[in-house]
């Protein structure tokens, strides 16, 4: 949760920590990732884009294979109160959402 004073509000830094589950099979072949945010509406935000591929360990254990992503982003917006997603696909195809809901700092009474 991002809880402002007021918006519009610009988060000066922030990680997204994303963990890939990979099956043997999918090792060394290039892939397409895609990060779009988005508000609850679809409207506003961005979308990052690259290649990714999770090369062959020398010592290939049996079951999928595990790698961590971190994507460091600056100066994200939040122009109003309310959900807002990041979706992340591979190869055009979008396998997970995660909100994020902003909602103003509630005012302390003094």
């Amino acid at each position: 949760m991002v809880s402002p004073l007021q918006f519009p509000f610009v988060l000066p830094q922030m990680h997204l920590v994303i963990t890939f589950e990979v099956d043997p099979s999918e090792l060394g072949k290039p892939r397409k990732l895609e990060i779009t945010f988005r508000d609850a509406d679809g409207q506003g935000g961005f979308t990052l884009g690259g290649n990714l591929e999770f090369p062959k360990p020398q010592l290939l254990l049996p079951g999928p294979v595990t790698a961590n992503h971190i994507v460091a982003l600056q100066g994200l917006p939040f122009p109003k109160a309310g959900d807002y997603q990041f979706a992340i696909a591979i190869d055009g195809d979008v396998k997970e959402t995660i909100t994020v809901r902003a909602m103003p700092r509630p005012q302390s009474k003094s």
